[in-house]
């Protein structure tokens, strides 16, 4: 895809009509969950959407045994894959800092052993920080009375949120142009360049 497609938004892999049918597809899946499985699921569908975004976006490993995203490498957890997305510039500092939200929610939830509620305590609180940005906005407000205006209200809060950055990150992925070895050339000296064009 060239950066003309990025920018003008043409891209035949993105369909509205698919979206909405997997937005729809989650949403009633997500309803039959419970608390503790909603977040923990939710997060995990993050996770690995962010995984998914840096992989499209890095180039390719020059060894067949890449470690980048294993378990005990730099990409390997949730935290390094939100803040290493950030630092590239391919989610905002606010989307990052929501995701951040949504994790320390999952990691409270995987230490409780009975009784995890998201309208109790500090979950309560954090998801009111999270949807805080977002309470005015119409398209938030249409996507939790549309899906989730029969669940509880810190629960349909958290539910609205999560799968519109679901979406939003599924979208992103999309319209992700991946690097390639000549952005490395633009870093160097102008005469370094022409004595390496070999390289290129």
């Amino acid at each position: 895809m060239s950066k003309t497609e990025v920018k003008t938004g043409k891209n035949l892999r993105h369909d509205p009509e698919r979206s909405k049918a997997e937005f729809e597809e989650f949403a009633r899946e997500f309803k039959s969950e419970s608390d503790r499985a909603a977040v923990i699921l939710g997060a995990s569908k993050l996770d690995q959407l962010l995984g998914m975004t840096l992989e499209r976006y890095l180039l390719p490993s020059t060894v067949a045994n890449d470690n980048l995203f294993s378990v005990n490498g730099p990409l390997g957890n949730f935290s390094s894959k939100i803040d290493f997305a950030y630092r590239l510039g391919l989610i905002s500092g606010h989307f990052c800092k929501s995701i951040h939200l949504i994790r320390r929610i999952r990691n409270s939830f995987a230490h409780e052993i009975y009784g995890a509620r998201l309208n109790s305590g500090s979950h309560r609180d954090r998801v009111k920080a999270l949807v805080s940005p977002y309470v005015g906005h119409s398209w938030f407000l249409d996507v939790k009375n549309t899906y989730f205006n029969d669940e509880d209200e810190v629960r349909a809060d958290f539910s609205s949120i999560l799968g519109l950055m679901i979406v939003r990150l599924e979208t992103r992925i999309n319209y992700i142009e991946t690097a390639t070895d000549r952005d490395a050339t633009r870093l160097a000296p102008k005469e370094y360049n022409n004595e390496n064009q070999m390289d290129e």
